[in-house]
């Protein structure tokens, strides 16, 4: 059977880049975004049909549960020869508990974050693009007469950014991040050998010497499904991140965001804080 690890990432974060270096290495299958997290749980939301509370709760958690492992692997022995597979989804960090009772152990999962000022200000470049495109599943009319502030409120508060935050901070509370290999987006553009060394011992996989020059992108998918901030496209050369929130969104935009996400920024960029105090 194969090995799968499991991305669960923010958006705008670099989790795409991720899965094609990834990819890089014979043996591992970096998918694009996977709907194998919603098949899990579809399988987990037949639970409540009359013909499973009919029976033995017991032996119908059990069938839940290898159904799930054996269909998890099913779907990959379709699609790749590889060995081991890194799923993307953000919505396996909602459903970390549900990947121990499948797995049996504690799964590997990545999770890619960055400066939240640079998540906004990607999508708000993004949005400034493409806001003339058709709707799309997160393409919500109402921006178009918004202010960029109040852009970023409601992003901050729905989809996308919103609910990938909540569920990263409800990991943390549950006390599942220790059990995650968190990467920074701007980490792996600055150290990117000695992020991948740390993500390989995590992994325990022999390390694989990646082509941070080279980077192509040879698995597809289709970007119009995914609405006008479904970008994945990827630089074929990593190259350190500036950034640039204070040219797009503004400097008192960016501290109204440490402050509406303290909690975020005290755990994982502490140096925004302190600048922002100085």
């Amino acid at each position: 059977m194969k090995k799968i690890i499991f991305n669960s990432s923010l958006p705008r974060s670099g989790s795409e880049l991720l899965q094609v270096i990834l990819h890089q290495n014979p043996s591992i299958y970096g998918s694009v975004t996977s709907p194998l997290c919603e098949y899990v749980t579809s399988i987990k939301d037949c639970q409540n049909h009359s013909e499973v509370k009919s029976q033995p709760a017991d032996l119908m958690k059990m069938a839940q549960l290898s159904a799930s492992k054996e269909m998890m692997h099913g779907y990959y022995k379709a699609i790749t020869n590889r060995p081991i597979v890194i799923d993307k989804s953000r919505q396996w960090m909602w459903n970390y508990y549900l990947l121990t009772q499948i797995i049996g152990d504690k799964p590997k999962m990545l999770c890619m974050i960055r400066d939240l000022r640079d998540v906004f200000t990607s999508m708000e470049k993004i949005w400034r693009k493409n806001s003339h495109l058709p709707i799309g599943p997160d393409n919500q009319a109402r921006l178009q007469n918004m202010t960029v502030e109040q852009r970023i409120a409601t992003w901050s508060h729905e989809i996308p950014v919103g609910y990938a935050t909540e569920r990263l901070k409800a990991a943390g509370e549950l006390n599942q991040l220790q059990h995650v290999f968190i990467l920074r987006y701007e980490d792996l553009t600055l150290y990117p050998d000695e992020c991948m060394q740390k993500l390989y011992e995590y992994l325990e996989l022999p390390y694989y010497q990646h082509d941070f020059n080279n980077i192509v992108k040879t698995v597809k998918e289709d970007d119009e499904w995914h609405g006008i901030y479904g970008n994945h496209k990827v630089a074929k050369e990593l190259k350190p991140y500036k950034s640039d929130y204070k040219e797009v969104l503004g400097e008192g935009i960016g501290q109204k965001i440490i402050e509406g996400h303290e909690w975020f920024f005290k755990k994982f960029y502490p140096e925004a804080l302190e600048q922002g105090a100085s």
